[in-house]
């Protein structure tokens, strides 16, 4: 049998374990350990719960759940010679359940903690507990239901490099970077802004540019557009005023984009 790399003690929270696991995956987290590419192990998890629902008749743990802390993962897992870029194939060759613990549970989350699909017709919080006899499921919530019972594997994934986090961060503030390669005329021609314009399909009024220097402000008046120039950047305040901004601030805490 395969080595057991990670194990979980039943009785804890997964930040109580001896390696407190994870929720993301995130560059700057410790590997648990680390394998070789080929090499077979064994991991224990915890449901993506983190042990806050019970074998029991009471749905109140479905109804009060903290979803604030959700999927708990074992691991991560350092794959010894992998480089970013890599094709990672992971194979999961079997899946059990603990022998202390062999069921499982469906729940209907309450309306006003998280609600299901059908919260409408099903507001309130339910629970059905389902246990596991060889590969059948069978369930004291639901009498004279048998069906087998296929484990579902939960969640597996990889760490971004670095780098990839630092692109995807700019992409959440930022739907597109307009650079010199995709504009004919550089600034202070309107290119650059027309192109953005169009293509979002923006309408002059509701658009305002932010820049630093005077070419930006030299910009957006030639794109017809207002701006605002901020003065802590590449040209002085005196500059910045010359090119009439329709705004102009000191401070970033000034923007501010609520009417």
């Amino acid at each position: 049998m395969p080595k057991k790399l990670f194990s979980i003690d039943l009785n804890k929270k997964m930040d109580q374990q001896a390696h407190p696991g994870h929720n993301r995956w995130h560059p700057d987290i410790p590997a648990a350990f680390s394998v070789d590419p080929g090499e077979s192990f064994r991991m224990e998890c915890l449901d993506w719960t983190d042990g806050q629902v019970a074998n029991n008749d009471d749905p109140s743990d479905i109804k009060h759940v903290n979803l604030n802390r959700v999927h708990v993962l074992s691991g991560p897992v350092h794959v010894n010679n992998v480089q970013p870029g890599d094709l990672l194939v992971v194979d999961i060759l079997d899946i059990g359940v603990f022998d202390e613990h062999q069921w499982g549970f469906n729940g209907i989350f309450d309306k006003t903690n998280g609600g299901s699909f059908l919260v409408d017709h099903y507001p309130n919080a339910q629970k059905s507990i389902w246990d596991f006899n060889g590969i059948y499921a069978t369930s004291r919530h639901v009498p004279g239901v048998e069906f087998v019972g296929q484990i579902h594997p939960g969640l597996i994934g990889v760490a971004p490099t670095q780098e990839m986090l630092d692109e995807w961060n700019r992409r959440h503030f930022f739907l597109e970077v307009i650079g010199s390669d995709k504009v004919e005329n550089y600034k202070p021609s309107p290119d650059g802004l027309l192109y953005i314009l169009n293509k979002y399909n923006l309408h002059r009024n509701q658009t305002i540019y932010i820049g630093d220097a005077v070419f930006d402000i030299k910009m957006a008046n030639n794109a017809n557009i207002d701006s605002c120039a901020v003065t802590w950047g590449s040209h002085d305040v005196e500059e910045l005023k010359r090119e009439n901004p329709t705004f102009i601030i000191t401070n970033v805490h000034q923007l501010d984009f609520e009417e």
